[in-house]
């Protein structure tokens, strides 16, 4: 299976073990390489890797530069014609690699689509939907929040949106597979985003080309949430969280929805 399988680890030793453990067997029977792009972890991160899987392509980065520019180092050493982006903090419930390529190689204008997630005590968890505005992610955040909750209408409600396949304008970075030739022609992620919305600018572009994005739940995928950034400190997520968010509403978004947002920024810091 022509398949390239990227994760980018920081300090992420403890949830990567996991992650290899499911993965691995997986890829050893569909013939998908692994790549992994290690950002100047300090954590026996590379040490373990080497004694471990000695199968697996590891890439040192003398520093950390972000998440979407080790993607796209990692996308750059690929040898599938598609790239699976995943993150060291999720937990393959099953093999999702062989119905990804199926639904992609059976539907040529599709360019990008991600699994079904769930947090780890089985509930929903956002992994797709509508592109960013004020309003679009307030309502997502107050969905979510109740999810979390086990406010069963949400819940429930949840559950049966995405119960199919459906076109959507986002799936998230931290289980995407898409087209190696489309990845390549948008130069991949935009590396000025250190981390966070390089997925939905990703997404964007690739609708802009009209390639399809879609939303695939007959697989799915369990995700430690945040795991895989636990090694930085909260304060520097907010911040780093917030410059990517400030940059893709100025690229993709007019002035008042920058205002609303420099707004938002203010009355919540």
């Amino acid at each position: 299976m022509d398949v390239s399988i990227i994760l980018v680890n920081y300090n992420g030793l403890s949830v990567l073990k996991h992650c290899l453990a499911r993965l691995e067997p997986i890829t050893k029977a569909n013939g998908s390489e692994i790549i992994i792009v290690d950002n100047a972890s300090e954590d026996d991160s590379v040490v373990f890797l080497k004694k471990e899987y000695s199968g697996i392509t590891i890439i040192e980065n003398p520093k950390n530069e972000g998440f979407g520019s080790a993607c796209n180092i990692g996308a750059e050493k690929a040898s599938g014609d598609y790239l699976l982006f995943l993150n060291p903090d999720t937990v393959l419930q099953e093999d999702i690699i062989t119905p990804l390529v199926q639904y992609l190689s059976v539907h040529p204008d599709v360019g990008i689509v991600g699994p079904k997630f769930v947090h780890d005590d089985g509930t929903h968890q956002l992994s797709c939907g509508k592109l960013p505005s004020i309003t679009r992610e307030a309502l997502d955040k107050f969905l979510y929040s109740l999810a979390r909750l086990k406010f069963s209408p949400v819940e429930n409600w949840l559950t049966r949106k995405y119960s199919k396949a459906i076109k959507v304008e986002w799936v998230t970075g931290a289980a995407l597979m898409i087209r190696a030739h489309v990845f390549h022609s948008l130069s991949g992620f935009d590396e000025t985003m250190f981390m966070y919305f390089e997925d939905k600018d990703l997404c964007k572009r690739a609708r802009d080309l009209r390639w399809g994005v879609w939303f695939v739940p007959h697989v799915t995928v369990m995700h430690y949430l945040g795991k895989s950034s636990s090694g930085t400190n909260n304060a520097r997520l907010r911040a780093i969280y917030r410059a990517s968010q400030k940059y893709y509403y100025k690229k993709h978004h007019g002035v008042l929805q920058q205002w609303l947002l420099a707004f938002y920024h203010g009355v919540s810091s």
